[in-house]
């Protein structure tokens, strides 16, 4: 993904580092190397870059214009969105919500009268993910309670129903918008445009989403600079590291109305 009218690549995940940190960086052999990776990027906030100069200096600028130009800060990349970055703390369900959007509007486009979200389904590792929560819940039955609340954190940002007046499929539309939100590569996406093509076109539809796929790159290049030994002082994205390092997978229940 590269940045907008220019040939850079964006970086999956962003540290703003502090300067002190930056400088700090620079000045041990052993953590130096962190600062020039390309895909999990260091940057110093305001300090002058010791590398990728120019890759800085274009970050800097597209997260000062969405005002997340703050020291200490991990973000990480929109798989959905061109150029725009999530903080790591809400990224799981920023991203997870998208997937879903994407789904209904690619519905809308194919002529559906009704997308009902039905659940938001958890997979844990185990109950050590529960600190990232920030709740407090026993050992007995400690991963399904945690599965549960992280389920409603995730449905909380996401509309439960949504209807339309109906119309006939716009199919090139819809695979337009496929592509155009990083979604070409979704089996499920694609299957349905072609389940609403020619004769015979499907009435209902019942689908399980996996609503991390797409993220998972971007997550491990954040997890990536929240382990780096530098950056463990400043204790970056603790909650987004102990909730990603459990979880195993996001699955979204929704049906579709046509």
């Amino acid at each position: 993904m590269t940045i907008p009218n220019g040939n850079i690549r964006l970086p999956r995940s962003v540290l703003v580092a502090p300067d002190a940190l930056y400088h700090a960086i620079l000045g041990d052999t052993s953590s130096v190397e962190l600062l020039e990776d390309a895909d999990a990027m260091v940057i110093p906030q305001t300090a002058k870059p010791r590398f990728q100069e120019e890759r800085v200096a274009l970050l800097r600028e597209l997260l000062s214009d969405s005002d997340q130009l703050a020291a200490g800060v991990l973000l990480i990349r929109n798989p959905y969105e061109t150029a725009s970055y999530e903080h790591a703390a809400q990224a799981i369900e920023v991203f997870t919500s998208a997937k879903f959007h994407a789904l209904a509007n690619l519905s809308r486009l194919l002529g559906a009268t009704a997308v009902e979200f039905r659940e938001a389904k958890v997979e844990l590792k185990n109950s050590k993910w529960r600190a990232g929560l920030g709740v407090d819940v026993p050992a007995f039955g400690a991963d399904a309670k945690a599965s549960k609340e992280m389920s409603k954190k995730i449905e909380k940002h996401i509309t439960a129903e949504m209807t339309f007046p109906g119309s006939a499929p716009a199919i090139d539309e819809a695979t337009k918008y496929i592509a155009r939100r990083n979604l070409s590569n979704d089996q499920q996406m694609n299957d349905l445009v072609d389940l609403r093509t020619g004769e015979n076109p499907i009435g209902s539809y019942k689908v399980t989403l996996n609503g991390t796929r797409e993220s998972a790159a971007n997550f491990k290049s954040a997890l990536k600079i929240a382990n780096a030994g530098p950056l463990k002082a400043i204790d970056v994205g603790a909650s987004f590291k102990m909730t990603v390092d459990s979880m195993t997978s996001i699955r979204l229940v929704t049906e579709i109305t046509f």
